[in-house]
């Protein structure tokens, strides 16, 4: 599973629960005890949660790697088969740092 996939499941979890289950269901620790009418730091962090991540999801751009032909382009000039590899093995690894 990629991370954007892994980020849409997360998100899809976590907007089904309702934020009112989130607060009655949550061990509020000193500092995020509140009144019944004031809001809930537990819940404001939730939201947050799911803001930012929906806002991540949206703003994720598709990794795009090296053509054939560019990398071939990259290759030209050289005369051995080591700067070939390398060029694959800088792709995959720029590929890899980019969620794959």
């Amino acid at each position: 599973m990629t991370d954007k996939e892994t980020m849409k499941l997360a998100l899809e979890v976590l907007v089904s629960i309702n934020s009112e289950f989130v607060c009655n269901s949550a061990h509020h620790e000193k500092k995020d005890r509140h009144e019944h009418d004031e809001a809930c730091p537990v819940t404001t962090r939730y939201r947050t949660a799911i803001a930012a991540l929906a806002e991540r999801l949206k703003n994720s751009k598709k990794w795009v790697g090296l053509t054939e032909e560019e990398a071939t382009a990259l290759w030209e000039g050289t005369d051995d088969r080591d700067s070939w590899e390398l060029i694959m093995r800088v792709q995959k690894a720029l590929k890899e740092k980019n969620g794959g």
